[in-house]
């Protein structure tokens, strides 16, 4: 059974637009626990107070939810095209 060239196109824009949506929980997770490793090691080695983990982590969650932001935009470009 072959698939029409419209259907074609349509399902690799479906896969591809859900290959972007899937990885946004990778995104979500990753910006935290980079700051919270970041945080940590500069808070030993450098014998820093908890407020830099703390600072750390948020600019982690920052990132993360720009990130995310980018990737849903970039979803819906797909959608659209």
């Amino acid at each position: 059974m072959r698939m029409s060239v419209d259907k074609k196109k349509e399902f690799y824009k479906q896969t591809k637009i859900a290959g972007v949506l899937l990885f946004l929980p990778f995104v979500l997770v990753a910006g935290p626990l980079a700051g919270n490793f970041l945080g940590e090691y500069l808070r030993n080695k450098f014998n820093l107070g908890q407020a830099v983990s703390v600072i750390c982590i948020t600019m982690g969650f920052v990132s993360s939810a720009v990130e995310t932001i980018r990737l849903i935009r970039l979803a819906i470009k797909i959608d659209k095209s």
